[in-house]
C-alpha cells in the first residue's frame, strides 16, 4: 500500500492541530475507518492527503456519498477547508481552481512567483496594453486550460451504472463520506437485504484496484468517514467491527491482526469541548447525545460498570434461556420491570438469537431481524430504557456488541 513520502511530509507541514490520517495509513490496510465527533476534522484531514496526492504524485481518488441527492450538495464542499489550509501554507505552490464538472475534479495548482499568463507582445515586440477586464478574461481561460483530472464522483446507489466505461486509471484513494446514516432507513437497501451498500462498495473497490495486465494491483485505500453517534451501520458489521468496538471502548485505535480494516476515533479538540459546555446546543440535548459530543471516554454510557448486577434480586421471574455465540444464558425480569441476563437454568428451552447469523457469517441478520425473536423483544427495549443489567462484563460485552447495532 501507497504511503508516500512527500505527502506525509506536506500534511505535517499543514497540520497545526488538525486532523491528519498518517497513522492510519502507516497500518498499510486497504480500508481505514475513521470515526467520530462531527467537529473532529476527519473531512479535512483526508482531502489534504488526497489533494497532496494528486499534486505531488499525479495519483486520483474517488469521492462517494449513498446516494446522487447526497453527492451533488457536498462533492464541492468536502474540499474548501483543506484547499484553504492549502493556500495559508507556505509550502511552494497554490491551488488556484479546484472544480467538479460532469462528475470529474478539475484543478490547477500554480507555483510561487509563476504566473498564469505572460504579458502579450506584438510583432514589434512592444508591449500590448489591456484593461484589467481583457487579462482577468485571459487568466480565467488559461486557468480553465492548465487544470488537470485529479478525481471523480460515484454515488453508491449508482456505482453499477458506472462501472463499465467508468475511468479509474492512476486512482488509489476511495472516499466514502458519510458512511454512517443517521437513521437505518437512509441506508440502500432493506432488513431483508441489509448488505447492498457493502456489496456495491467492494465492487466498486474491485474495479478500481485492477491494474493493466493485473487482477489486483493491492494500491487502492478506501476511507471510511462518520460520525458514531450512530451505531448502526452494514458495513461495519459486516467487517464484524462492531465486536471489537464493543471490546475496545477507550481504543482511538483497533487493528486486528488479519483484518483488511483499522478504525480509528477521533476525538473532538478541548477548544471544541470549552465551546460546545456554553452553547445553547448542549442544552437541547438527551444525556447521551451530551456525552458523545463532549467527548466522553465511553462510546457507550450502558457500557459501564453501572449496568453489571452479578445477582438477581429475589423478587425476579425466570423468562427465558437464550443462546448467544454459543454461550447459554437466562433471561430474568423483577416486578419492577428490569431485566437481568445471568446463569441459564439446566433443563429449561432456550432459543438460539444467532445460529442463523453464525452460520452464514453475518450479524446483519441478527441485528435487522431482532423484531422476530420475542425475547429479544424484551431485551433490546430493556436496553434502550436503561433497565438492562448484566452478570459481567463478558456477557455484557457479548451482548452489546449488538444491542447497540440495532437500528433505532
Amino acid at each position: 500500500m501507497r504511503n508516500p513520502a512527500n505527502v506525509i511530509k506536506m500534511m505535517r507541514k499543514t497540520d497545526n492541530g488538525f486532523f491528519s490520517p498518517e497513522r492510519i495509513l502507516s497500518y498499510g490496510r486497504p480500508a481505514n475507518i475513521i470515526i467520530g465527533h462531527r467537529s473532529g476534522g476527519k473531512s479535512t484531514g483526508v482531502a489534504r492527503f488526497v489533494l497532496f496526492d494528486a499534486i505531488l504524485n499525479g495519483r486520483r481518488f474517488i469521492y462517494i456519498r449513498r446516494r446522487k441527492d447526497e453527492l451533488d450538495k457536498t462533492k464541492k464542499k468536502f474540499f474548501d477547508q483543506a484547499i484553504d489550509i492549502i493556500n495559508n501554507s507556505d509550502l511552494g505552490f497554490k491551488i488556484i481552481y479546484f472544480d467538479c464538472v460532469a462528475g470529474n475534479y478539475m484543478m490547477t495548482v500554480l507555483k510561487d512567483g509563476e504566473e498564469i499568463v505572460d504579458d502579450l507582445y506584438d510583432d514589434e515586440g512592444q508591449k500590448i496594453d489591456e484593461t484589467e477586464e481583457e487579462r482577468a478574461e485571459r487568466v480565467s481561460r488559461e486557468t480553465l486550460k492548465k487544470a488537470v483530472k485529479v478525481g471523480s464522483t460515484v454515488a453508491l446507489s449508482e456505482s453499477q451504472k458506472v462501472k463499465s466505461g467508468f475511468d479509474f486509471s492512476d486512482t488509489d484513494s476511495i472516499i466514502f463520506d458519510e458512511f454512517i446514516a443517521e437513521h437505518q432507513t437512509q441506508y440502500l437497501g432493506s432488513s431483508d437485504t441489509p448488505d447492498v451498500e457493502y456489496e456495491n462498495l467492494i465492487s466498486l473497490f474491485m474495479s478500481c484496484d485492477r491494474g493493466v495486465g493485473q487482477y489486483f494491483r493491492n494500491e487502492t485505500r478506501i476511507f471510511l468517514i462518520g460520525n458514531m453517534a450512530n451505531m448502526y451501520n452494514p458495513i461495519l458489521l459486516k467487517w464484524g467491527v462492531n465486536k471489537y468496538l464493543r471490546m475496545s471502548q477507550n481504543a482511538k485505535f483497533i487493528a486486528p491482526k488479519g483484518m483488511g480494516w483499522v478504525v480509528q476515533e477521533v476525538k473532538p479538540s478541548n477548544k471544541f469541548i470549552e465551546a460546545a459546555k456554553n452553547s445553547n446546543a448542549l442544552l437541547l440535548m438527551d444525556e447521551t447525545e451530551r456525552n458523545y459530543n463532549l467527548g466522553n471516554e465511553a462510546r457507550s454510557e450502558e457500557y459501564s460498570d453501572a449496568f453489571i448486577r452479578s445477582k438477581v434480586p429475589n423478587n425476579s421471574k425466570y423468562r427465558s434461556g437464550v443462546v448467544l455465540g454459543g454461550v447459554e444464558y437466562g433471561i430474568y425480569q423483577d416486578k419492577d420491570g428490569f431485566i437481568y441476563i445471568n446463569k441459564f437454568r439446566n433443563n429449561e428451552p432456550a432459543e438460539a438469537l444467532d445460529i442463523v447469523s453464525y452460520a452464514n457469517g453475518n450479524a446483519n441478520i441478527l441485528v435487522t431481524n431482532w423484531r422476530q425473536s420475542p425475547i429479544l423483544n424484551v431485551v433490546y427495549i430493556a436496553f434502550l430504557r436503561k433497565k438492562l443489567y448484566f452478570n459481567n462484563a463478558t456477557t455484557q460485552h457479548n451482548f452489546m456488541q449488538y444491542l447497540e447495532f440495532i437500528p433505532r
